[in-house]
């Protein structure tokens, strides 16, 4: 199946808005920018999901995700750790704050009520984890059913997740995972049936997912990481029109030469960008900020750091192997079924 350069352009701009959406953006931006953000990117995942490499061989899929997303999830999330008790301590307007429960939040997973205060973002990526492994294992049950009873099926298991989320949250956003399946099938099925080709980037399903996009996100506000929903149904179509709007912008840019390179440039490095901008650059500049500028340091700044820091820390972690491993989830040898069968008959 052929790549379109449109995905990963709206990786690139994803995770632009991503690190727009973690500074002090005014509110009202941010709420629109909450609705469409992490359902377009586990739409794409959706779409990158390989249903033929996958489907007969489970454990192929385990050994991939959990070097691509549980290896750089760990790893960074130690470091984060002893980074945020380094700023801790050296804060001389420190108030009393509990050393281990940042720990305790790496193995919950979970980027609310302080359990990941120290990278919030990484409770994507156990999320995700989770959500190839759902939607791999419910398409092995469900995938020769009609597309109807594919969607009905990820809408009740969406709705036993939001359910859920209003009593208790599972460890590694478990509830999450559920909502999120929904996104996941549907950009799966877009690749399947191969619309990106028939979205034109001036067109009625542009034009309409746009204006739907707008109706939605301006009578409902949804924010995953925190189980905020409010409407579950309008977050479904706030999610998908928003998701679909963007890669009509995509496709849009994907004519024009510096922004194709630009953003898809931000999402080959959309992982490096997501796990070290809070954690590592803006707690760096909120800890200055904090001791010597006394809050004025304008949001734009922030985000220019919350860009340029990571992406510095890339090129430096993809020098030396055994740190692309362990932070970047690559550079380690490429596992196929044919790796796989070698290391039964050994």
């Amino acid at each position: 199946m052929k790549r379109f350069i449109e995905i990963d352009i709206a990786r690139g701009i994803t995770i632009f808005l991503v690190v727009m959406g973690h500074t002090a953006i005014p509110i009202w931006l941010n709420n629109i920018l909450r609705d469409f953000r992490m359902p377009l990117f586990f739409g794409v995942s959706g779409y990158l999901f390989s249903s033929q490499r996958y489907l007969n061989n489970t454990r192929l899929l385990w050994i991939n995700k959990f070097y691509a997303l549980l290896v750089p999830y760990f790893s960074v999330g130690i470091l984060s750790y002893f980074y945020w008790l380094i700023l801790k301590i050296a804060d001389p307007l420190r108030t009393e704050f509990i050393w281990y429960k940042p720990l305790v939040g790496i193995l919950y997973g979970n980027g609310v009520n302080g359990w990941l205060s120290l990278n919030v973002p990484l409770w994507f990526l156990v999320c995700l984890f989770c959500v190839q492994l759902l939607y791999c294992y419910s398409q092995k049950i469900i995938g020769d059913f009609n597309v109807y009873t594919q969607i009905g099926f990820y809408l009740i298991i969406g709705l036993i997740g939001y359910g859920i989320s209003r009593f208790v949250f599972l460890p590694w956003g478990l509830d999450i995972a559920l909502v999120a399946l929904f996104f996941m099938y549907l950009g799966n099925k877009f690749k399947e049936y191969q619309l990106l080709n028939k979205i034109k980037p001036i067109g009625i399903v542009s034009i309409l997912s746009f204006i739907i996009f707008g109706i939605a996100t301006y009578i409902n506000n949804a924010d995953m990481n925190n189980r905020i929903y409010n409407n579950f149904f309008i977050f479904y179509i706030a999610g998908i029109s928003g998701s679909i709007a963007t890669l009509s912008f995509a496709k849009l840019l994907s004519k024009m030469k510096l922004p194709t390179k630009f953003f898809t440039f931000l999402g080959r490095e959309s992982l490096i960008i997501l796990i070290f901008h809070v954690g590592f650059a803006i707690a760096t500049l909120k800890f200055i900020d904090k001791l010597y500028v006394v809050g004025t340091i304008h949001w734009s700044i922030y985000f220019a750091i919350g860009l340029i820091i990571p992406i510095s820390l890339s090129f430096f972690i993809k020098k030396i192997p055994i740190l692309n491993i362990l932070l970047n989830g690559k550079g380690k040898p490429v596992v196929t079924e044919n790796t796989i069968s070698q290391l039964k008959a050994s």
